[in-house]
């Protein structure tokens, strides 16, 4: 049942109107039954006015960097503050973390008669988080160019695993009802989303009879595998129209039946061209086995995305192509004009170029904004959002769908090593838990190439059977 309306008025420094504007519709978007107005002011605070009420928020943030956008002395030191109050309606959002302060003091404070002060710097620390402001002007990358975990300010201070934007719309959230009495929020109930990068829809079904023959020889003679050995020939002389299924990558029917059990769906995103032979795939799109699964996948009720190349990051006419073969492709299946959503391949997101050439493209959604090498939230949130460009400073059409999980991230030994026993599915299911108690959604990719071996299909089906 929908509760009474909440109107508010926020006062914004004029400077950064635009971008207080986007964290406002991201932090009270979430909220049903709550309308406000911005309105702009000369003081270098943020104010929410009710009823004669009124909060006052510091702009610690959006003043250091008022001389110099995207100046590297914005990003906030090493965490020294922590929220000071025990408030018991913010400690079921945040469970027993303790809320770390990136700018300002965590006090709450009435100054005088109908106002009240707020002493974290709530705004600016949201745009910091959900800007990714932090990989606009840190210049580590990995050997994929790409900026890790590691590198971040929120693994190097413990609040990775947490979704502390989420942590702090709830401490406003707290501190409101602290101020106007009775104030009741409608928003989100918890939800997930699974999903599937298709990098290798097929182990044999794809190769070039030279790349039989040279694995059949391998396996025979370096391997000892002589059931792979004959197994690939077979499955390649098999696989015209179809994957194979004896193929080991063909588990596709297998997860549709294991997501369906669980009364959801998932998205598949193909790579639709290959320009790198060391990191795309060796599949076209155009291929009728292809061809086959997308439609089998549609026809199931499940959708599919883009998986824009290796390289196509920094090629802004080649995803473009990418994309008119995917939807080329979709067409072929009888599907017309549909939305498409994209991730990029190996997670190769950057700050500067991505989000602004995927929403050139009329891209939906995309669902690139995580680590490969640890688990948690990139962004601070597990909620999505519009995407906002710190290079050109505007908000951007594409929605953001945040990336919490990847399989590789919790087993592989290059990255968390937590293998497949119960330390990977407890790790899973504790950031999991906090995107449920803030009513965020909790985003898994399990690759279609990670389901051969028993262990890793039965982490996958106990997360799914537990979402």
């Amino acid at each position: 049942m929908t509760k009474e309306q909440i109107y508010l008025e926020i006062y914004v420094p004029i400077q950064f109107k635009n971008e207080i504007d986007w964290i406002c519709s991201w932090l009270f978007g979430r909220v049903f039954n709550l309308e406000y107005f911005i309105k702009t002011h000369d003081l270098n605070i943020i104010s929410i006015s009710k009823d004669d009420k009124r909060l006052d928020l510091p702009c610690i943030f959006f003043e250091r960097i008022s001389k110099k956008w995207l100046s590297p002395e914005a990003v906030p030191q090493p965490i020294v503050n922590y929220w000071e109050y025990e408030w018991l309606d913010l400690k079921a959002k945040t469970g027993d973390f303790k809320l770390p302060i990136l700018f300002g003091e965590g006090n709450f404070n009435e100054t005088s008669k109908n106002n009240w002060e707020l002493g974290v710097d709530i705004f600016g620390s949201c745009f910091f988080w959900l800007s990714r402001y932090e990989e606009a002007v840190i210049e580590e990358l990995d050997k994929h160019n790409r900026f890790s975990a590691h590198s971040s300010h929120s693994f190097n201070n413990g609040y990775l695993e947490q979704p502390i934007a989420d942590y702090y719309a709830e401490l406003l959230f707290a501190a409101m009802r602290r101020i106007w009495s009775g104030i009741y929020f409608e928003t989100d109930d918890y939800s997930f989303k699974i999903s599937h990068d298709v990098d290798s829809p097929g182990l044999y079904s794809f190769r070039s009879p030279g790349q039989i023959l040279r694995s059949g020889f391998a396996d025979i003679f370096i391997r000892r595998d002589f059931r792979a050995a004959f197994l690939s020939p077979y499955v390649k002389l098999s696989s015209k129209r179809k994957i194979s299924n004896l193929d080991p990558y063909n588990t596709f029917t297998w997860i549709m039946d294991c997501v369906e059990s669980a009364d959801s769906t998932s998205i598949f995103y193909f790579l639709a061209d290959s320009f790198d032979p060391d990191y795309d795939g060796d599949y076209r799109i155009y291929d009728p086995k292809i061809l086959q699964l997308m439609n089998e996948i549609s026809r199931r009720g499940h959708q599919i995305g883009l998986h824009p190349s290796y390289t196509s990051g920094d090629h802004f006419n080649r995803m473009k192509g990418e994309l008119q073969k995917l939807r080329k492709a979709i067409s072929k299946i009888g599907i017309k004009n549909p939305s498409i959503g994209s991730r990029m391949h190996y997670l190769k997101w950057s700050v500067h170029k991505t989000w602004t050439m995927l929403d050139k493209l009329n891209i939906e959604h995309d669902s690139s904004l995580g680590y490969a090498d640890h688990i948690g939230f990139r962004a601070g949130t597990c909620h999505a959002y519009k995407a906002y460009s710190v290079t050109d400073r505007k908000v951007l059409d594409m929605e953001i769908q945040p990336l919490v999980v990847m399989e590789a991230t919790l087993i592989d030994e290059c990255y968390m090593g937590l293998g497949t026993d119960s330390s990977a599915f407890e790790k899973a299911s504790e950031v999991r838990s906090s995107c449920r108690r803030v009513g965020g959604e909790f985003t898994l990719l399990w690759h279609n190439s990670r389901l051969v071996l028993e262990d890793e299909r039965n982490l996958f089906r106990k997360l799914v059977e537990t979402m």
